[in-house]
């Protein structure tokens, strides 16, 4: 394209669609079908039915999830779902695309590969139904709904709650589903997506956001809000430690050195989502990844010590190979 450097000017505006609220809903498995129930729940005329496109990772859950919601609409919208995959011929891979784009369909259910190219303005629920192979599909396949910006879409991701413990899932579309906080932050900070210019309301933000907002309004200030914890030594004490009663009478017992489970869990989530932030506020220019700042072996050594971790000196006694940002990120 004959671009230099020294003569262009590089602007970027990331890729978020802030009309488009992030949600992940768990199922009891891969084929719990009625668990897309809502979508057409007390619907009785078409209108009352959501434009919405369902992905899906196999031609044969076209058929398994368009027949479930067709029984449950009933005969007289049965036709307000259509199916589309590779496998349809030619002209009824146009016709039902047609039918879709012009309104005449409420419900699309696809495959990836066909539904590649697809532009419909008005489409207002996008659903993933299983795990995407990453994270960049998913938000691909996301950004199908809300295309004119002047609509509230929403995005949703279904999966079995079996799915974390795979170690298939791509890392970043891993944080993304365990992420505690911000949904959006991750991928921001996967994508290195600039600043906002206006901040969003949680409510359409992400699930999570909406949760924090909806709690924090039920139930009030509890305690003084503190400031962001600086390292990942703070943000392991502060997930590793629930809020509990103390009988000064008795001598405290020691906690065992290690993490395990749940408790575990909990902490590495925190750090996850700590290691995104960091990438994000400090290192937007840079072509550091999260995984560079906080390697994936010290984050697990990190989250797994209990009482070993106080100081610099502590981390750089305990991990194995070193951390190279210990002491920038270590305090």
């Amino acid at each position: 394209l004959s671009i230099e450097g020294t003569r262009s000017f590089h602007l970027n505006l990331g890729n978020d669609r802030p009309n488009i609220k992030q949600e992940l809903r768990l199922m009891k498995s891969a084929s719990d079908y009625a668990a897309l129930d809502f979508i057409v729940a007390g619907a009785t005329t078409r209108e009352e039915i959501p434009r919405t496109i369902i992905f899906v990772n196999a031609v044969s859950k076209t058929h398994a999830v368009a027949h479930r919601l067709r029984a449950k609409v009933g005969e007289l919208l049965r036709d307000e779902i259509a199916i589309l995959h590779a496998h349809r011929a030619e002209d009824s891979k146009r016709e039902i695309w047609r039918r879709f784009k012009d309104g005449e369909v409420r419900i699309l259910v696809a495959t990836e590969a066909a539904a590649m190219g697809m532009d419909v303005p008005d489409i207002t629920l996008a659903v993933q139904f299983g795990v995407p192979e990453n994270l960049a599909v998913w938000l691909q396949r996301a950004g199908r709904a809300g295309r004119s910006p002047l609509l509230e879409a929403t995005a949703v991701m279904m999966m079995e709650r079996s799915v974390v413990q795979r170690k298939s899932v791509e890392e970043n579309l891993r944080a993304w589903i365990e992420a505690g906080g911000c949904r959006r932050s991750v991928a921001d900070a996967y994508f290195n997506n600039p600043p906002r210019r206006t901040p969003m309301s949680p409510s359409r933000c992400c699930d999570n956001c909406a949760a924090a907002t909806a709690t924090a309004l039920s139930t009030g200030p509890s305690a003084p809000v503190t400031a962001t914890p600086k390292g990942p030594m703070a943000v392991a004490s502060r997930a590793g430690s629930p809020a509990r009663h103390v009988d000064n009478s008795l001598r405290p017992r020691l906690s065992p050195k290690r993490r395990k489970g749940t408790h575990l869990k909990t902490v590495k989530t925190a750090l996850v989502n700590w290691r995104y932030t960091t990438r994000r506020t400090k290192y937007r220019f840079s072509s550091l990844k999260a995984e560079n700042i906080l390697p994936d072996n010290a984050l697990t050594t990190i989250a797994s010590l209990r009482r070993d971790l106080k100081t610099i000196p502590d981390l750089k006694r305990v991990l194995n190979p070193p951390w190279p940002h210990v002491d920038t990120h270590g305090g």
